[in-house]
């Protein structure tokens, strides 16, 4: 029997699978000694942050930390209660790690069935040696042991297709009554929202709008949210974030510090003025700017998203008869060409 031989095949060693589970496991210890190191901080200082790291909390949703043997409980938290908690958003991305822990564990399961059979192989040459002795490299082609091969190459395939049928039904299912019944933390009203565009000039206000829309559709419109573009407003705001902050480091020295104005840079070449001063002076001009930008904005200072003109009208129960194209967006639409303002303007400002 020729032995097998090829300069191109890739011999893996030991030294190679030693350091990957060297590496693993230096991993594994660091992020188990953090959590448990954090865990413990918050359980003395009864702040568990490490549980519930929303931005605000939600009591209700937020079941107490788990006590010693927490593995244990998290195991056997319900997948009900477990979506109740973190939505479903968090819930799926869950399933999608369990999904691949079954896979690895499947996996697992089917080398170690694996690994003796390909031990015992016939072939020899450089591509068999090392780690590579427990590999299919050892066996020869056409040798009886690749039909184990393929029996459970089937397998595995089959039992992936069938996890993500399962979790793909479960995901519908699941898509389908949240549709229906929302979160529970969130108004129902969000749930039957329409995205107008093109909102005329006499009408980009949330009362006006909101009037108008009530004339439309008597006693179905809850809200309605104007959206508007504040770039100028966004950098006098920014700017008076830099400025207040830099006065505040100047208030907090302890001799009077200097700046530069008039020149190239703040360090250096122009005229040498008292910081605390000069910052006072510029907060007070940008202060007085803002009220300006604020006031040529209908909006006032509420809506600082940074889109297009829109608004989005919310219905309390999801029964608005809109026409299909009326809020399609397109600019040339007839229903948006043929959008006139009505002559009496009063009924619709307050």
């Amino acid at each position: 029997m020729a032995p097998i031989d090829s300069s191109t095949d890739v011999v893996v060693g030991w030294s190679a699978i030693w350091m990957t589970g060297i590496v693993v496991g230096v991993q594994f210890v660091l992020c188990y000694a953090f959590f448990m190191i954090k865990r413990s901080n918050d359980e003395r200082n009864k702040v568990f942050d490490l549980y519930e790291t929303r931005q605000h909390s939600l009591g209700h949703r937020s079941p107490p930390p788990f006590q010693p043997h927490w593995y244990l409980k998290a195991y056997q938290m319900s997948d009900s209660e477990t979506l109740r908690c973190v939505g479903l958003d968090s819930y799926m991305f869950l399933r999608l790690l369990r999904f691949g822990a079954r896979l690895t564990a499947l996996g697992t399961g089917l080398s170690i069935i694996l690994i003796p059979i390909y031990s015992t192989g016939t072939a020899r040459g450089n591509s068999t040696e090392g780690f590579n002795k427990l590999t299919l490299a050892r066996v020869e082609h056409g040798d009886k042991r690749m039909a184990i091969t393929v029996v459970a190459w089937y397998i595995f395939i089959g039992f992936i297709l069938r996890e993500l049928h399962n979790e793909w039904k479960s995901f519908a299912l699941l898509r389908q009554q949240y549709l229906a019944r929302g979160d529970e933390d969130v108004p129902k009203e969000f749930r039957y929202s329409i995205l107008c565009e093109q909102v005329p000039e006499w009408l980009q206000s949330e009362k006006r709008l909101k009037k108008y829309f009530d004339r439309l559709f008597p006693e179905k419109v809850a809200q309605t949210t104007i959206c508007m573009e504040m770039s100028c407003l966004d950098k006098l705001v920014e700017e008076r974030e830099k400025v207040l902050n830099n006065l505040e480091r100047a208030d907090a020295c302890a001799h009077h510090p200097k700046v530069s104005i008039g020149g190239r840079c703040s360090c250096c070449w122009g005229e040498k003025v008292d910081a605390i001063e000069h910052y006072r002076t510029e907060l007070s001009r940008l202060n007085t700017s803002i009220c300006h930008e604020r006031e040529l904005v209908p909006l006032a200072a509420n809506h600082v998203r940074h889109q297009r003109k829109l608004s989005r009208i919310f219905s309390s129960n999801g029964a608005l008869n809109v026409p299909e194209n009326l809020f399609s967006g397109r600019k040339h639409s007839s229903e948006a060409n043929n959008f006139k303002q009505p002559t009496d303007l009063s009924s619709l400002i307050e």
